[in-house]
């Protein structure tokens, strides 16, 4: 179908549509109006009035703008100053072009020019595209100099003499060797940057971008959103002070002394007294006191400033809670106190409240990311008093001789539980270096995704085979136009760009079928399912029946049908050791013919005294979505279910 043909089709379809979110708004269809959008239907001129017209009918003005601005005259004022509060929003992020779905190339409306022409990146950002260059130079050269090697070798064993063979491709291979070294250099020099200072560089940007566009705006509502955007790409606190400062200024311009409250408090000393009672009359002195002051403020997660503390103060936070609260702010325990630690514990021992099981949460959290023996030690005390064997010895453990068996014993069923993507190391609460218990040793997970090995065969053929094809592709036009000029040259010159050129040609083309190849393989490639190389890793060496049964409950979660049925008939073996009848039911019914009658019976004996055996049923064994098996409906049926009931749950799916 061509694009003509197509076009009509998607209009028809999305007026469909459109009506029909306009009689009754669902998720689902906002879902698919979205998906349409992706799909580049807007760039036709009569479905961009169709979505303009919607958005109008339903009262969405920047909506209704954001489609309507490329026909000349039909946006509203109110509409217009509408768009322009979210281009500006989005001016620091570089997404307002996208954002109406406008080409690089096309040119934007005259009403909202100055929120779209933004300069061009100066040359001194411009280090990833020189660091392209320079790593397709490494790879080129040395991809060069391998070819003209291989050239020789095939000519020495052609009865070419080898001081010939090499004295042939002796220039090809100096100049291969020099593309290759200049390139290794300007790498070696001018590393990969971090992570940081990646996130650094995307900061200026967003500020070059800002400071471009600000003096052009006159507005106080387009001068805060574009404020507000540029707050929102910036993560480090001395990127933020400057912005902050500048959002205060103008909630002061504006004689708004609560949002100057709100912007300001995050950098001590900018706001007043006055502003900062104006702030704390706005929030809410409730358990979730800490949660509001980040949402409203946008601040990043640390501890709190001397002005944020007089604020929540002001609001109605009792000053003791806010002192128990900043130390598990940051997730830092460098930061935490032992003995506000080892308080809060125990006031939750005493007294269990809601806030309290709060601050632990965060205590656990943070002893993850930022392992300290005291404080695992405080946990471990404290959940041996609560009676969670398993979590006491998650934190005791690694205390030689601390733990009891029952608690290792515990600790072990719980790890054996846990998804192979998590890091047993990390859940314990230990150092990158620290040396892993003796105890849970050979239940270490290091929390990678496997992955089948074709992916990165694939990528690796696909990367050497565009770049043989650009670099051939590139030499191959010199020796040509060489030749057709017949020019005399000193003997190696074009014969030499001629015969390398072509020779990478065709090493560029068998490396492009390579990628074609392996790109096709890789799809079909299944990827490795962990669960079921847990299975078959750990399984052998496990001879408790308990623990066979906890790996194969975790195993339950994989997607993989075929591992769910294993999982099955291993936690069915365990089960039968364990003489638990009922739980050999509880797992097999759903797998035909892997339970006897009596076993079913026991199971039936332990849904008939609940409330709703067949919801009790799917929880308890964690079946698929899908009809019930014989086995299932016999175990339903003998705990006295109505056929009408069972029924109705394969109707449910």
């Amino acid at each position: 179908m061509t694009g003509s043909e197509q076009r009509p089709r998607d209009a028809t379809r999305l007026a469909a549509l459109l009506e029909r979110s306009r009689a009754m708004p669902t998720p689902e269809l906002r879902h698919e109006r979205r998906a349409m959008l992706w799909k580049g239907i807007p760039a036709d001129p009569a479905i961009r009035r169709m979505l303009a017209e919607h958005y109008r009918t339903i009262g969405a003005l920047d909506q209704a703008a954001r489609w309507g601005i490329s026909i000349p005259g039909w946006v509203r004022a109110s509409e217009l100053r509408a768009l322009r509060r979210v281009l500006a929003a989005r001016v620091a992020s570089g997404m307002a072009r996208g954002y109406l779905h406008l080409g690089s190339r096309e040119q934007a409306p005259a009403s909202i020019a100055d929120l779209m022409e933004v300069p061009e990146r100066p040359a001194a950002a411009r280090g990833s595209r020189m660091r392209l260059l320079a790593g397709i130079a490494w790879l080129g050269g040395l991809l060069w100099w391998g070819t003209a090697i291989a050239r020789a070798i095939v000519a020495m064993t052609q009865g070419v003499e080898v001081l010939d063979a090499l004295r042939d491709v002796r220039v090809e291979a100096l100049v291969a060797g020099a593309i290759w070294l200049v390139g290794l250099l300007w790498l070696r020099r001018h590393p990969r940057p971090s992570r940081t200072d990646w996130r650094r560089r995307l900061q200026q940007d967003a500020q070059r971008r800002v400071e471009a566009v600000l003096p052009s705006l006159v507005l106080h509502g387009e001068r805060h959103a574009l404020l507000r955007g540029w707050l929102d790409q910036t993560w480090t606190p001395d990127m933020q002070e400057p912005v902050r400062r500048m959002l205060v200024e103008l909630a002061r311009e504006r004689r708004r002394p609560a949002e100057a409250g709100r912007w300001g408090i995050a950098v001590d000393g900018l706001t007043t007294p006055d502003e900062r009672t104006r702030f704390a009359a706005t929030l809410r002195a409730d358990d979730e006191w800490m949660l509001e002051l980040e949402q409203r403020t946008e601040r990043a997660p640390s501890r709190l400033g001397a002005d944020e503390r007089d604020a929540l103060i002001r609001a109605g936070v009792a000053a003791e809670t806010i002192d128990r609260r900043w130390m598990t702010n940051a997730d830092r325990l460098t930061e935490i106190e032992h003995e506000r630690v080892a308080r809060v514990l125990d006031e939750l021992l005493a007294t269990p409240t809601e806030q309290l099981r709060h601050e632990r949460a965060a205590i656990v959290r943070a002893a993850t990311r930022a392992p300290n023996p005291e404080v695992r030690r405080l946990l471990a005390e404290h959940y041996r008093a609560l009676g969670k064997p398993e979590q006491a010895g998650r934190w005791g453990v690694a205390h030689d001789g601390w733990a009891t068996d029952d608690e290792v014993r515990a600790l072990r069923l719980d790890l054996l539980e846990q998804r192979p993507t998590h890091a047993t190391r990390t859940y314990l609460g230990l150092a990158y270096g620290e040396r892993l218990p003796k105890a849970v040793a050979d239940l270490e997970r290091r929390g990678e995704r496997p992955e089948h090995p074709l992916v990165t065969v694939g990528s690796l053929v696909a990367i050497v085979g565009v770049l043989a094809l650009v670099v051939g592709v590139l030499l191959l036009p010199v020796g040509g136009v060489l030749g057709l000029l017949s020019i005399e040259p000193p003997g190696w010159l074009w014969p030499t760009i001629a015969g390398c050129a072509s020779t990478v040609v065709v090493a560029g083309l068998v490396g492009w079928a390579a990628f074609v190849l392996g790109d096709r393989l890789e799809a079909r490639a299944p990827r490795r399912d962990p669960y079921a190389r847990e299975l078959r890793w750990r399984l052998p060496g496990l001879k408790d029946p308990a623990e066979r049964r906890s790996l194969a409950i975790g195993a339950l979660e994989s997607r993989v049908a075929r591992t769910r049925r294993t999982a099955r008939h291993v936690l069915v073996d365990a089960s039968r050791r364990l003489g638990r009848p009922d739980d050999v039911a509880r797992w097999g019914a759903s797998v035909d013919g892997a339970t006897t009658a009596d076993e079913r019976e026991a199971l039936a004996l332990r849904l008939a005294r609940t409330r709703d055996p067949v919801r009790t049923y799917g929880v308890l064994s964690h079946r698929e979505r899908g009809p019930l098996r014989a086995d299932e409906r016999d175990v339903l049926r003998r705990a006295s279910v109505p056929v009408e009931t069972m029924d109705a749950f394969d109707a449910d799916g």
